[in-house]
């Protein structure tokens, strides 16, 4: 019975009818480059993982997703003002929830490696290992994980994007990057890189959830019980999975 009373709810909920605005049928998504979760090509066409589920989840709730591509420094600002409404591909942070709703459940669980060059004989067997790398490759505003991220002392090499970290270690510009392990084997495929990295460290505290987040600005902000209950119903069906096997198989 209890099951049954919740599928009924999930159900009222996404069936409730929307207070119509002016722009109460179009919602915006934030699009970085970050794939195979979110792909900007050079027409500013943006697809991927993410683009997919939040396609879905405009569907489930009778709305017209639009995208708006941008860095992750722009599509962050974008949401603080609540200029785009939903974007994707983020880690939960304090500083990012004063601004940001995050749809629960999470789309995928993922570990931060450390890759370096695969004849670089360089071991990295604890954190404080870290300490010796000449530099590390990072993408400007992006979170990997709490320790990495507070520690002021590491000597970093800030990007724009993935595909740069990938250039500047297989030109030996660096000596190591962080990244998404996914986003990582992804880009290494796509580009013929195999062979030319290791996976040095993997950090070790709990898997990383990503999350598609709501501005607090949004005009659709109030109808947050609605987008949960979309976003379970979505990933409940297994999307987030055939969606990812879309863009690396």
């Amino acid at each position: 019975m209890r099951y049954t009373l919740k599928s009924i709810f999930l159900y009222l909920l996404l069936n409730m009818s929307f207070i119509e605005s002016a722009n109460a049928r179009e919602i915006k998504l934030a699009v970085m480059n970050w794939p195979p979760w979110a792909i900007v090509d050079q027409e500013m066409n943006a697809s991927g993982v993410v683009v997919d589920i939040a396609r879905d989840l405009a569907q489930l709730l009778h709305l017209e997703l639009t995208t708006i591509p941008c860095s992750r420094t722009r599509c962050l600002r974008l949401m603080k003002e609540g200029k785009a409404d939903l974007m994707g591909t983020l880690l939960k942070r304090p500083e990012r929830e004063l601004f940001l709703h995050y749809l629960e459940p999470e789309y995928k669980t993922s570990d931060k490696l450390i890759y370096v060059n695969q004849a670089d004989p360089t071991q990295i067997n604890q954190f404080q290992d870290l300490y010796n790398l000449a530099s590390i490759a990072v993408v400007k505003g992006t979170k990997y994980a709490i320790k990495f991220d507070e520690e002021t002392n590491f000597r970093r090499y800030s990007v724009a994007e993935e595909l740069q970290q990938l250039m500047l270690l297989d030109n030996k510009r660096v000596q190591a990057f962080i990244m998404d392990e996914a986003v990582a084997d992804y880009l290494i495929a796509k580009h013929q890189l195999q062979g030319h990295f290791r996976k040095a460290y993997r950090f070790d505290d709990v898997k990383k959830k990503s999350y598609i987040t709501l501005s607090r600005k949004s005009d659709f902000a109030a109808q947050r019980d609605q987008f949960n209950a979309a976003m379970a119903k979505i990933i409940a069906s297994g999307a987030a999975l055939k969606y990812l096997k879309k863009y690396t198989q």
